[in-house]
């Protein structure tokens, strides 16, 4: 891997997740170089070997989400246990700014 160009301040190569576990796969080189953590046997999306100027070699292996509540309200799946419909209508107002009204008739401005 060389740089296409010297203002370039990194290259990457695409690694798609569908060839990671191929055993005749361009990307086996992976599994012989020394790494700071071991590799997954399977990979969920894609991601990136980069290489930057000063001769140091990335790879970028993203995460999926932890999908967690926010400070201010519960999840969905909880109101919906408590027999709420979880749904809030919003009204922008003239004099009040916003209100919001839930179906159970309750109103907050």
């Amino acid at each position: 891997m060389k740089f296409h160009s010297k203002k370039d301040p990194q290259q990457s190569i695409a690694i798609l997740f569908k060839y990671w576990d191929k055993f005749h796969s361009e990307f086996l080189f992976l599994h012989k170089i020394n790494l700071a953590e071991s590799l997954s046997k399977k990979l969920e999306y894609d991601s990136h070997f980069v290489i930057n100027h000063l001769s140091e070699f990335y790879l970028c292996i993203p995460e999926p989400l932890k999908i967690q509540a926010e400070n201010q309200g519960s999840l969905f799946s909880e109101n919906q246990e408590k027999g709420e419909s979880g749904v809030v209508v919003l009204n922008p107002g003239v004099r009040t700014f916003m209100t919001s009204y839930n179906p159970s008739g309750m109103a907050i401005e």
